[in-house]
């Protein structure tokens, strides 16, 4: 399932619901890391607070359905189910194309494009 001949890389997805992308942090971060045995993937959401670090707010649903996909689901309450909102991908690798002892970022949409879904009414 995942990799192990090279350190594990975390998966995250900045998201803007009430701040605006390249004016200002993203409002929330869902980020998924591999399990200690990197057998599975464990993911959850955190809120950008005002003073201090982000507020984890809870669990997400993760799958890798494939090799090279991996599926995060969020219940949009937990955002506040705002009428749309912009995204963006980040991961950390450490290839062998990567030098850096911290990893190596990769955006997409590239920086500092985002990608924006829309969000209908709850199902009854």
């Amino acid at each position: 399932m995942l990799n192990t001949d090279k350190p594990p890389s975390s998966i995250c997805v900045e998201i803007w619901t009430r701040s605006v992308p390249g004016e200002s942090a993203a409002d929330y971060e869902m980020c998924a890391t591999p399990d200690a045995k990197g057998k599975a993937w464990n993911a959850s959401i955190a809120r950008k607070r005002d003073q201090g670090p982000r507020l984890r707010l809870g669990a997400v649903k993760v799958e890798q359905p494939a090799p090279t996909r991996l599926v995060m689901r969020l219940d949009p309450d937990m955002i506040k189910r705002p009428a749309s909102y912009r995204w963006r991908t980040e991961t950390t690798s450490f290839g062998k194309d990567c030098s850096a002892g911290a990893g190596c970022p990769d955006y997409a949409p590239d920086r500092p494009g985002t990608a924006e879904t829309k969000l209908g009414k709850p199902r009854s």
